[in-house]
């Protein structure tokens, strides 16, 4: 685990949130301001307002192929009828979404939203609903898995078969093609057909050309976790692994879509937003527990430990 940035969001006056481990300084943007009584015992958090939110400039680029995460303390103050995101990159236009909110048209649960963006569908909400004025941690991650490709031909039915060794794939998966040369029209997104541990078709293909070397091809999820408790993982489809880039700056208290709505979609005005993480890396369950355990400081993050350990 990577930490490139954290907000401990603890200044309490001006316009600066500090990063405290990198170089990635926040600034407080229209109606956001401080508020006392954050998270893990810190003595203030960020509380946005209408047209507000911290931005953060040119930290990581998300990506389909990039692992990442982030993590936040959360405190909600009143409910919500649309999204309202915590933290996410900006995105435009069919790029790559990441976003940590309270979900679309739930007002009462927590949720991960991912895809390509204004594609209707892609989330992973919590399982269950959370209370006014309680802090809660919130984590999410995007994580992929990479083979290599040594070969396209023709599957003798017409369709592009792919030979990439120990590929650890199954049938179904949407999988991002690149780079590869000679049999161009393999790169892209597909759906495929698991023939072997080494080969796999690309359903709805057509090969044409000879391949000549090199491409490699690539599967992704995500995983949201409410307080250490995973709310499950999504393995990402076509649509999704067909996304670009979606840009490097990030935002704590707003959606930022430049292209669409402008720089305050989607606002967090409901609450208190605290001990901001981002991750140039994939989070796991250890580490997720560990950033949840550090900041226990309630009977009720003690008693949720306590409980997951019993578990196993």
């Amino acid at each position: 685990m990577a930490k490139i940035a954290e907000y401990l969001l603890d200044e309490g006056a001006g316009t600066t949130a500090a990063d405290s481990v990198g170089s990635y300084d926040g600034t407080l943007e229209g109606s956001i301001s401080w508020s006392a009584g954050g998270a893990k015992g810190s003595a203030y958090a960020v509380s946005p307002g209408s047209s507000s939110k911290v931005h953060i400039p040119d930290i990581l680029a998300v990506s389909v192929g990039t692992d990442f995460g982030a993590s936040a303390w959360v405190r909600r103050t009143a409910g919500s009828s649309t999204r309202h995101a915590i933290i996410s990159p900006e995105f435009s236009l069919n790029s790559f979404e990441f976003c940590i909110c309270c979900a679309n048209s739930t007002a009462d649960k927590f949720s991960l939203d991912y895809g390509a963006a204004w594609v209707a569908g892609y989330g992973l909400l919590a399982s269950s609903e959370f209370s006014l004025n309680t802090w809660y941690h919130l984590a999410a991650t995007a994580r992929f898995s990479t083979a290599n490709i040594s070969n396209c031909a023709d599957n003798g039915s017409g369709a592009i078969q792919v030979t990439a060794t120990g590929h650890g794939f199954s049938t179904g998966r949407a999988v991002r093609i690149r780079n590869v040369a000679g049999t161009i029209e393999a790169n892209g997104s597909w759906s495929i057909t698991v023939i072997d541990a080494n080969t796999f078709d690309l359903d709805g293909s057509t090969f044409s050309n000879a391949y000549v070397s090199g491409g490699t091809a690539c599967v992704g999820e995500v995983e949201f976790w409410v307080d250490a408790v995973s709310q499950g993982v999504a393995n990402l489809d076509v649509a999704v692994m067909g996304a670009d880039d979606a840009g490097d700056d990030w935002n704590i208290g707003a959606q930022e879509d430049n292209h669409v709505s402008g720089p305050y979609a989607f606002q967090f005005t409901g609450g208190k937003i605290d001990l901001v993480s981002i991750y140039n890396s994939a989070l796991d369950q250890a580490e997720v527990d560990s950033l949840y355990e550090s900041g226990a400081v309630s009977i009720q993050a003690i008693q949720a430990a306590y409980q997951r350990m019993r578990a196993g």
